[in-house]
């Protein structure tokens, strides 16, 4: 399928015209990203807007040095990287490909360029995206605090002594990356050549290996009592 083609399919377009369609698709570029790229860095500076064609990517913040917090999984119509048309700053998160992935990339130049071929055109596109930064400020303040709980749940496990949660059977409920939720007692807390690896026995008293790569939250018995807090 040309890269016209491409973009007919694409939500963001479907009350445009075909002359306006024709148009964005002169102006505009389609990038590939293997999967794991990296699209743009969190704190990198941004004039891009991304339509994702096929694939799926990965919105992400950085919490503290190298943990990052899965903030949304975006796949086919997905828009990113919008407030790059609206004014030039520097990017809030990063965005990375989870699998191969084919983007629609449009500028603030190319959109301007768009908008003075085509005013009427360029209202429509306006329209979208202030819809969906509409959808996403409702969204934002809930994210911030699920972001903060669990930048401070990691962090804060992280400047902990492993040991003292395994010598005091402390249970820990961790939920990974995909969801789903594992409760048990730690054991171990391994470090390979993979990275940390945490070792829990679940109330059915199986054992459980978890990459330390996969969580995406930590929770424990805030009472717990270390022996660095002892009198």
């Amino acid at each position: 399928m040309d890269s016209l083609g491409k973009i007919e399919k694409l939500e963001v377009f479907e009350s445009m015209n075909k002359e306006d369609i024709k148009i964005i698709a002169e102006v505009s570029t389609i990038k590939k990203f293997e999967s794991g790229k990296v699209i743009f860095d969190e704190g990198s500076f941004g004039d891009e807007l991304f339509i994702i064609i096929s694939g799926a990517v990965q919105i992400s913040k950085k919490i503290k040095e190298n943990i990052k917090r899965p903030l949304a999984t975006l796949r086919s119509n997905g828009v990113f990287g919008e407030v790059a048309l609206i004014s030039e700053q520097y990017r809030s998160a990063e965005a990375s490909a989870l699998e191969d992935t084919e983007l629609l990339s449009i500028t603030r130049e190319q959109f301007e360029k768009f908008v003075n071929t085509s005013p009427a055109g360029g209202r429509i596109i306006l329209h979208e995206l202030i819809s969906i930064l509409a959808k996403r400020l409702r969204t934002t303040t809930e994210l911030y605090k699920q972001s903060v709980d669990w930048g401070l749940s990691i962090s804060g496990i992280l400047e902990l002594n492993f040991n003292e949660f395994i010598t005091q059977n402390t249970e820990l409920t961790i939920e990974l990356n995909s969801g789903q939720k594992v409760s048990g007692i730690l054991l171990r807390a391994d470090t390979t050549a993979g990275g940390t690896e945490l070792i829990l026995r679940t109330g059915n008293n199986d054992f459980v290996i978890i990459p330390y790569s996969s969580v995406c939250y930590i929770a424990f018995n805030r009472n717990l009592k270390l022996d660095s807090e002892e009198e």
